[in-house]
């Protein structure tokens, strides 16, 4: 198994374990097919009994939760219970943290304060606490934001251009105070979605979710948007005008 093939960064350490950011992909293509959100060595045996794993491509609040389920179903195991009584005191615990989270995820009031960047030593590892459900969201498309998307639409799982000049600087530079989420429709199929994590990958570009759906966000970034501003009338004349001309948004 080549770990470094599979891990991005440790994001929380804590005294016996680590939780590891990983591409879930490339864990489903080299070791299991199955493996979905995040696990620990009681549950798939290949990861080593001082970490647990949770997939990169989920937004911040996601991860953290996934992180907590996995670290408490792993203690309570190390502790004598067996793996089914631990998995429904985990889903519990997991249940709880969402809905005492979701509020304030929405409304933007944490919790508790807390940074809201993890701490990054000098080599770019992640270390810290859990981190807090105050961090806004930028939702970003991907065709013609992200991806240059100059060839056109391909299929689903055929990504051929380029990064758009100078996203991959500016997504780096949002993810320093937002969580950044790719939304696209290629996510409506398996293939689509694992398409586009391999396209970041191979370009060196790290969000904290990719997404058919758009999640709550404080902005969406989309090439083909139009801003509605509360008057129909008016969004009617804009359209009409645009068609008209013979351009596109």
């Amino acid at each position: 198994m080549d770990e470094d093939k599979i891990r991005v960064r440790p994001v929380y350490r804590m005294k016996d374990v680590t939780v590891w950011s990983v591409r879930g992909e490339v864990v489903r293509d080299d070791l299991d097919v199955d493996f979905v959100a995040g696990g620990h060595h009681h549950r798939n045996r290949y990861i080593p009994e001082d970490e647990v794993w949770v997939e990169r491509m989920m937004s911040r609040r996601d991860f953290a939760l996934t992180a907590a389920h996995a670290v408490a179903e792993l203690y309570l195991v190390r502790k004598g219970m067996d793996i089914g009584r631990a998995h429904e005191a985990a889903v519990s615990i997991e249940r709880r943290l969402r809905l005492a989270t979701w509020r304030n995820y929405t409304t933007g009031r944490p919790v508790e304060k807390e940074d809201k960047r993890d701490k990054r030593d000098a080599k770019g590892d992640a270390f810290g606490t859990l981190p807090g459900t105050d961090v806004e969201t930028i939702c970003l498309d991907f065709d013609g934001v992200v991806h240059s998307y100059t060839s056109g639409f391909q299929g689903d799982e055929v990504i051929p251009d380029p990064p758009m000049p100078g996203a991959k600087e500016a997504i780096r530079k949002l993810r320093e105070e937002h969580d950044v989420v790719i939304h696209s429709t290629r996510c409506a199929t398996p293939g689509g979605r694992q398409a586009i994590e391999r396209w970041l990958d191979e370009h060196d570009i790290e969000v904290d979710g990719v997404d058919e759906h758009k999640p709550p966000a404080a902005i969406y970034v989309d090439d083909r948007g139009l801003r509605f501003e509360g008057a129909w009338s008016v969004v009617v004349d804009q359209i009409n005008d645009i068609l008209r001309s013979g351009d596109s948004l």
